[in-house]
Formats: C-alpha cells, sequence, structure tokens
C-alpha cells in the first residue's frame, strides 16, 4: 500500500483524524491504541456542542510526522470495539465548540437562523388572528349587535 499524502514536514505537530469510533470510545483508549506508534501530543474526540455527546470521529497529534505515518498506515481498517476505523490524515485546524455549533446542520439550529433555539416560521398575521379568534374583535361585536337587534325585532 503506498503512502497517504502527508502534510507538509517542520511543523510543531501533525494531525491524524480518525472516524467511525465506537460512541463509547475514551481518550485514554485511543492514546493507549496510537501510542505504539510514536509520542503523541494530544488525543481530542470532539463532542456535539448541545447534548455533549461524542460525535464518533477523533484527531489524535503527533509530534513527528514519520510517526503518524506509521500510525495511518497500521490502524486505517482496523477494528475497535466492533468498528471498523478510517484513519487518514487530518484536514484544517481544530475547530472550537462556537465554531462546530454554527455549523450545525439540524434545522432551526445554528447560524442559519440568527438566534439559540429553534426557528418558528409563522406569519405574523396568523398570530394576530389566532389571538383574536380568526377576525377581528370589531367585525364580532357588530354581529352581535346585529344579532340582538334581529332578536328584539322578531320578539315585538
Amino acid at each position: 500500500m503506498p503512502d497517504p499524502p502527508s502534510p507538509e514536514p517542520g511543523r510543531d505537530y501533525y494531525s491524524v483524524y480518525v472516524r467511525n469510533l465506537p460512541f463509547s470510545i475514551t481518550a485514554d483508549i485511543l492514546r493507549e491504541r496510537f501510542q505504539i506508534h510514536g509520542e503523541i501530543r494530544d488525543v481530542y474526540i470532539p463532542k456535539d456542542y448541545y447534548t455533549g455527546d461524542p460525535r464518533g470521529f477523533a484527531y489524535v497529534q503527533f509530534n513527528n510526522l514519520d510517526d503518524g505515518r506509521a500510525a495511518i498506515r497500521a490502524e486505517d481498517g482496523k477494528d475497535l470495539d466492533g468498528r471498523t476505523m478510517q484513519v487518514t490524515w487530518a484536514r484544517g485546524d481544530r475547530k472550537s465548540g462556537r465554531e462546530m455549533a454554527d455549523r450545525d446542520t439540524r434545522p432551526g439550529f445554528g447560524r442559519h437562523h440568527g438566534g439559540s433555539g429553534p426557528r418558528r416560521d409563522y406569519d405574523r398575521y396568523d398570530r394576530r388572528d389566532d389571538r383574536r379568534g380568526g377576525y377581528d374583535r370589531f367585525d364580532r361585536d357588530r354581529d352581535h349587535d346585529r344579532y340582538d337587534r334581529g332578536y328584539d325585532r322578531d320578539r315585538g
């Protein structure tokens, strides 16, 4: 198998992206699994901003380019608690929790709607109608007055 394309040498660390992880994974388990390939700088398991649950992937940072390359070669396609890991070089830098929340694609959440909660799509006129029973209170009063007059006329 050919070497995977790697980041440019001379960086402070080299980040490996590990996906298809069990949701019960911990940083200690990953550190133990990957440290046989070289010195690890950090293990980061992103969690869902709203629930705090792991998202099923992680980043393992190595101090040495060759250690990261060895980890990718050895661990890609291997089983971890019944799941087949996919291990590659990470692209881009690690995102903060706020940046991940802004990228959230669930309906009603994230930066697209300008709020922290679900978006409510309804027309302001619908709200007015709901509050007033579907028609203007002046119409209701006028209908009531006509009814009262008509009733009195019929009886008299």
